[in-house]
């Protein structure tokens, strides 16, 4: 048997010999030990007939050791400043000694950041393990960031899988924002785009709320409309997989269908209305997706709103235009020809008490003209009707 004996004399655990072909070092043999004495390997001694024995000294045979725990070393100011540089130049080696000492990692905080939040910073995973293996707060915030916020934001997929299994709070806000949606922002980043995109889908896989409102830029966003506003179209299927709301209402009214149909990003309306987004919601300027859409051309996407059930009559509540009024005068005549043929109502007049026929004469669309005075049974008369 290998005996370990604690310094009152009392024996604290003992490991069978065949069990010590996986223990191999010192080292390895203080790991099992901190599961049993509660403190780290950094704080462990074990001593030999009074002899201290090194990490690296190999463990294979019955013996008796003692264990001595020692207390942490008052940690200076220039302990924290030479210990978080070495972190930033990603000195692991350095880290460990300074482990050794022992210093508790808690104490090597400064006010502006701590070992941990600095190790997510500059993704040294090696160094994010030896500060968890010497028990730093894997979810301490520091200036309003924790280390998950820190790691996400940063596209440190390994770090942010450490800190998980550490049990970080992986919904926690910091600066307003979660660590999920610090990772879709993320991934406009040239630096660490992709990785981002790798740890929004890690923490969705950890279950993390998807539909939690964060603030960027002054505005109240999701990270699904987050990523559909700035175009990082690759997140949307990501975060509709995590069961993300897409008919959540974010920034002035609008949804991401919203956004996607006034963006042109076809895949993505085909994706969100697969997941049952709503095409009756209306934003704050009274315009639902279909409005947005015929407003710009974008001929697929009409049809898909329309194919979806999207109210071809519904007028603004600011100006009472219909979609065809808002196809009709920028010129934009196969939408125009869409909204026709799904029986769009030709003759409503808007506030200003113009049809859309109206609006393209004005300006001067004549195949639109044509289209609007053909369509149905012959040549229709203008019978205006004031939007309700």
């Amino acid at each position: 048997m290998l005996n370990i004996w604690q310094a009152s004399g009392n024996k604290l655990t003992s490991f069978p010999v065949e069990e010590l072909a996986n223990v191999f070092d010192v080292k390895h043999l203080k790991r099992r030990l901190s599961k049993v004495c509660g403190a780290s390997r950094f704080r462990q001694r074990l001593l030999r007939d009074g002899t201290i024995l090194q990490d690296s000294a190999i463990v294979i045979e019955p013996q008796d050791l003692h264990l001595v725990l020692l207390p942490f070393c008052r940690s200076s100011d220039s302990d924290k400043e030479r210990v978080n540089a070495a972190i930033r130049r990603g000195d692991a080696d350095y880290v460990e000694s300074v482990l050794q000492g022992p210093h508790d990692p808690e104490a090597l905080t400064t006010p502006l950041s701590s070992p941990m939040v600095v190790a997510s910073y500059y993704r040294c995973l090696e160094i994010a393990k030896l500060l968890l293996e010497a028990r730093a707060h894997a979810d301490r915030a520091v200036q309003d960031e924790t280390p998950l916020f820190v790691a996400a934001s940063k596209g440190s997929l390994g770090i942010v899988q450490l800190l998980l299994a550490a049990g970080a709070d992986k919904d926690r806000s910091c600066r307003g924002m979660t660590p999920l949606f610090a990772a879709v922002t993320g991934t406009s980043s040239i630096e660490c785009g992709i990785d981002c995109q790798s740890v929004a889908g890690l923490l969705l896989e950890a279950r993390a709320g998807c539909d939690t409102v964060s603030c960027f830029g002054g505005h109240l966003a999701t990270p699904l409309y987050y990523a559909v506003a700035s175009e990082q179209t690759a997140l949307v299927p990501l975060l509709l997989r995590g069961r993300a709301d897409p008919n959540h209402v974010c920034a002035r009214g609008n949804t991401p269908l919203h956004v996607a149909s006034e963006k042109g990003l076809a895949i993505t309306v085909n994706q969100l209305l697969a997941a049952r987004a709503g095409v009756e919601f209306v934003r704050a300027t009274g315009h639902t997706a279909l409005h947005l859409a015929c407003s710009r051309g974008y001929d697929e996407i009409v049809q898909k709103l329309l194919e979806s059930c999207a109210d071809r009559d519904q007028a603004s509540s600011h100006d009472g235009m219909t979609p065809l009024h808002l196809a009709s005068a920028p010129g934009h005549a196969s939408a125009v020809s869409l909204l026709l043929q799904a029986r769009a109502d030709k003759n409503k007049a808007c506030i200003s008490d113009d049809t859309p026929l109206d609006l393209a004469r004005a300006a001067g669309h004549a195949e639109i003209v044509q289209l609007l005075e053909w369509s149905g049974s012959g040549k229709s008369s203008r019978k205006r009707i004031r939007a309700s």
